[in-house]
C-alpha cells in the first residue's frame, strides 16, 4: 500500500512539473518608451504671463514625464528655457505644467515671439494615487475656495495640483499651482486662491492633480 501511494504522490509531481514546463508563466513586456510617448498627447495655452501645457496619458500605466519649454525672440533665439519633471503621470489621467514668461530683473514679463514644448517619457516608479484625490471648489467675486480630501487609503508624500480658471465661453483666464499635505489616508486640507488683483474673474474652474504618491 506505501508503494502505491509513494507511486501516486510520484506522478503528482511529475504532472505538476510537466505543466510548468510547458505553461510557464508569461514574462512581462519591456517597457516601451517610443509606444508609451505615442501615447501621451500635449495641447498648449498661450497666456499673458507664460504658457500652460495639458498632458493627456492614454497608457495604463504611470510615466516619468520630463517636459522642456524655450521662449525664443523674433530670431527663434532661446530668450529662456526652463525643465518640470512629473516623476508620477498617472495611467489613463490628465496632468498639467504651467511655464512662467521670462522676466526681466525687476520681474516684468520680456516680450517673446514664439515658444516651443518637447517632452519625454521614461516608465515611473511609483504607483499613481491621484484619481482618489478628490477636491470640490466654490469660486466668488475675489477668489476660489478649495476643499481637498486624501482617499487613497494610503499615506502619501507628495501631492501637487494645478488649477485652471475659465470665463462663461470655456476659454482660459489663469491658472495657479500648488502642493497640498493631505498626506494621511482621509485627511483633509482646504485652501484658498485670490484673484482679485487680476484682471479677470472666473465663472468655471478645472482642477488637475498632477500626480500623487
Amino acid at each position: 500500500m506505501k508503494k502505491i501511494k509513494i507511486c501516486k504522490i510520484f506522478v503528482l509531481c511529475l504532472i505538476i512539473l510537466c505543466s510548468t514546463w510547458f505553461n510557464p508563466t508569461p514574462a512581462k513586456a519591456a517597457f516601451n518608451k517610443e509606444n508609451a510617448k505615442k501615447n501621451v498627447s500635449v495641447t498648449y495655452k498661450k497666456l499673458p504671463d507664460g504658457v500652460l501645457a495639458i498632458y493627456k496619458n492614454k497608457n495604463k500605466e504611470s510615466l516619468k514625464l520630463s517636459a522642456t519649454m524655450s521662449f525664443r525672440d523674433g530670431d527663434k533665439k532661446n530668450i529662456s528655457k526652463e525643465k518640470q519633471v512629473n516623476v508620477c503621470l498617472g495611467g489613463k489621467s490628465t496632468s498639467a505644467f504651467f511655464f512662467t514668461a521670462p522676466r526681466d530683473e525687476y520681474g516684468n514679463t520680456i516680450n517673446y515671439s514664439s515658444y516651443k514644448g518637447s517632452y519625454s517619457v521614461a516608465k515611473s516608479k511609483y504607483t499613481s494615487r491621484s484619481s482618489k484625490i478628490n477636491i470640490s471648489s466654490e469660486l466668488d467675486v475675489i477668489e476660489g475656495s478649495f476643499t481637498a480630501i486624501n482617499l487613497s487609503g494610503k499615506t502619501l508624500s507628495n501631492i501637487h495640483v494645478t488649477i485652471v480658471f475659465y470665463d462663461d465661453n470655456g476659454d482660459i483666464l489663469g491658472c495657479s499651482t500648488k502642493y497640498l499635505s493631505c498626506y494621511e489616508k482621509n485627511s483633509m486640507e482646504q485652501f484658498s486662491i485670490g484673484y482679485a488683483g487680476k484682471m479677470y474673474q472666473p465663472s468655471k474652474v478645472k482642477i488637475y492633480v498632477d500626480w500623487a504618491y
